[in-house]
């Protein structure tokens, strides 16, 4: 037997009216009364055992497909065929760090198909100093890639071994410093079509970029004196005299799947099928059919270097390009069409809808701090200046500005 004690309390008090700003009380008013009766009451009670069937979420079985929508889509899937930050993206799902070996996070590198990334303190990158003499390719003092020539006019400007103050070249030989580093891959890795990965499709992607037809950015590779493997795991760079590159540990060239375009000519991969709309990758997806402007339609890729991890979580991957109509893109959203919205499908004036939506339970929106920035830049040399800057004929560096 068991027993509840119930309690009532009970407040007798006299009505009374409170004026604001009103005449004062006078003082001779009674002081009000107040009584509180207490009345305990003892309850005879049964206990009662509740029983709560609680049923498990079955687990998902069969396939599971992501749609994600896409206000706009690549042209080509050909990594050298565009630049554009949406191929990139896209190249993310075939391709780990859109086509290279190592990504970013919270603006640090890490490595993806390399061991680590390799650092001046852990011995895998070194300065050596070389001679360099007239007729050598080097870099100068500006950053620029010039040919050792002691007529030239300017004279050329260069950074001896081991820094200081830049000195004219005036002919002979001078000893300048030379960047080394050598990237090791992880071991037994695998293109989506079951092919070996080795660092001689690295080798073939550097050469493919040096080619004159590949529309590509080309500075680091004019500043490259070498790059080559050394076995199937193993590239080394190696830089001109001069170039000092802060960010020498990214010189590993993203792999191109040499047995697939091999066959081509650099200007035919810019609409070859193999390299255009069916390149084969590393990442966790392989494309089924890619139909430019419409859809992206990619599956679990079987050689995935981190399938043995459980990745990834969906087997069937569907980018579907809806077009920059942002209101029609939220109602598809909410309407089950889509289980994501990239960054194009969404506009930056909806950010308070997009808010309401999260604060109603309805969506949930990721931000993440992008790279992008505004700046003004000063004292740069102009486009005009290509044979350098020269005192009393050009403009003097405070008239000097470009907008970027």
């Amino acid at each position: 037997m068991s027993y509840k004690v119930k309690s009532l309390y009970l407040v007798v008090m006299p009505s009374f009216i409170l004026a604001a700003c009103g005449p004062s009380v006078s003082t001779n008013t009674p002081e009000p009364i107040v009584e509180t009766l207490v009345v305990t009451e003892i309850v005879e009670a049964t206990p009662v055992e509740t029983i709560q069937v609680v049923t498990p979420m079955p687990e998902p079985t069969g396939p599971r497909t992501l749609v994600i929508c896409m206000g706009v889509g690549p042209e080509t899937l050909y990594v050298y065929g565009s630049q554009s930050a949406i191929m990139t993206r896209v190249h993310e799902a075939i391709a780990d760090g859109g086509w290279k070996a190592y990504d970013t996070n919270s603006f640090g590198y890490q490595p993806i198909l390399l061991e680590k990334m390799p650092s001046l303190a852990g011995g895998d990158a070194t300065l050596t100093v070389v001679a360099a003499s007239e007729g050598d390719r080097v870099v100068d003092a500006n950053g620029d890639v010039v040919l050792l020539d002691p007529g030239a006019d300017p004279q050329i400007m260069l950074v001896p071994a081991g820094g200081g103050e830049p000195v004219p070249y005036q002919g002979g030989a001078i000893e300048m410093d030379q960047m080394s580093v050598t990237f090791h891959l992880l071991p037994d890795l695998l293109w989506s079509d079951g092919e070996p990965l080795t660092a001689s499709d690295s080798v073939y992607a550097f050469n493919l970029l040096a080619d004159p037809d590949t529309k590509s950015e080309k500075s680091k590779v004019e500043r490259t004196a070498s790059y080559q493997a050394i076995d199937d795991l193993t590239t080394i760079w190696i830089g001109l005299p001069g170039f000092r590159d802060s960010a020498y540990f990214t010189n590993f060239f993203g792999p191109a799947p040499e047995h697939t375009w091999g066959d081509y000519y650099a200007a035919e991969l810019l609409t070859a099928e193999e390299s255009h709309l069916k390149p084969v990758g590393w990442g966790a997806y392989t494309i089924d059919e890619f139909l430019p402007g419409e859809s992206l339609t990619l599956h679990k890729n079987p050689n995935y270097f981190r399938a043995a991890e459980g990745f990834p979580r969906f087997d069937n991957l569907i980018l579907r390009i809806v077009g920059e109509n942002y209101t029609a893109n939220l109602a598809a959203l909410l309407a089950g069409e889509c289980d994501l919205l990239d960054l194009s499908a969404v506009n930056a004036e909806d950010s308070q809808l997009i808010f309401d939506l999260q604060g109603s339970g309805k969506i949930k929106a990721t931000f993440t701090t992008g790279t992008g920035w505004e700046h003004l830049d000063f004292d740069i040399q102009h486009v005009d200046y290509d044979d350098g800057y020269q005192l009393g004929v050009d403009r003097p560096a405070a008239d000097r500005m470009k907008i970027a």
